[in-house]
């Protein structure tokens, strides 16, 4: 079995090779051509909200405020599910459902 033994200084002219070669120089000035946009603040931020508009129930009666995701969370008041923060959802009140209260069940 024979071996070649290469010269450092070939190793060392492929190395720079490699970087030459690593470089695109269309994408370089792509890249230079659009970093004043990427640098900029967004100008606009856009979030998802979803909101469930119901009505009220028209029958005049008491109505409690109820997470359609937490039956157990009930208000007297619109707002937020503490749990979820899923808008509450008006519905009819009943005696046993606890509404009003602004604590949770307890265990």
């Amino acid at each position: 079995m024979h071996v070649d033994v290469v010269d450092a200084g070939d190793v060392a002219s492929r190395a720079d090779d490699f970087d030459v070669l690593r470089v695109d120089h269309d994408l370089l000035a792509e890249r230079e051509r659009i970093a004043c946009y990427l640098d900029v603040p967004p100008d606009k931020t856009l979030a998802l909200v979803a909101e469930m508009d119901f009505e009220e129930p028209h029958d005049g009666g008491p109505v409690a405020y109820v997470c359609p995701m937490h039956p157990e969370i009930v208000r007297d008041a619109p707002g937020k599910c503490p749990k979820c923060g899923m808008k509450l959802m008006a519905s009819h009140a009943d005696a046993d459902s606890g509404a009003g209260s602004d604590s949770p069940p307890s265990p």
